[in-house]
């Protein structure tokens, strides 16, 4: 956890709240640019649901920072990257869009904030690649995370 007041952590979750809708747009396009695939396959709709995706990400994100809790954080991210499995799409690509994310969200950040960002980011990609056993809670139930692309 971080040792920064609360009210720092209020103050960058609301920063992120700012900049959640442009970093989110910008997180997908660069998905997108190196999937054009996806473009191809699903057509704007990937688009669409990548700009969701995303949002619901920072929004976790901003919860976990508000709370000053890393681990909140890594839940959410390993519970995503199981559902995501789930529904046929590999983990790294929700690996990739947290990397994406974070660029995204870079511009509009002090050093410090960037900091703290990048590592609850890591935390969350670290979550992503670990292996699971056995059956876990289920984490939270969000539309993101819905069948929005057939695997045929």
């Amino acid at each position: 956890m971080n040792n920064a007041p609360l009210r720092d952590n209020t103050t960058l979750s609301d920063r992120l709240q700012q900049l959640e809708p442009e970093a989110a747009e910008k997180a997908t396009q660069m998905f997108l640019e190196n999937h054009s695939d996806w473009l191809v396959k699903y057509g704007e709709r990937a688009r669409k649901l990548g700009i969701e995706d995303a949002q619901y990400h920072i929004e976790f994100l901003v919860g976990a920072v508000e709370a000053d809790s890393t681990q909140v954080f890594e839940n959410y991210c390993d519970w995503a990257a199981r559902l995501l499995e789930s529904r046929g799409i590999a983990k790294n690509f929700l690996v990739e869009d947290l990397t994406q994310i974070e660029t995204a969200l870079r511009p509009g950040l002090s050093l410090e904030e960037q900091t703290v960002v990048a590592r609850f980011m890591e935390a969350g990609r670290a979550a992503c690649n670990r292996e699971t056993s056995g059956p876990k809670q289920p984490g939270p139930l969000i539309s993101a995370t819905e069948t929005r692309f057939p695997t045929q």
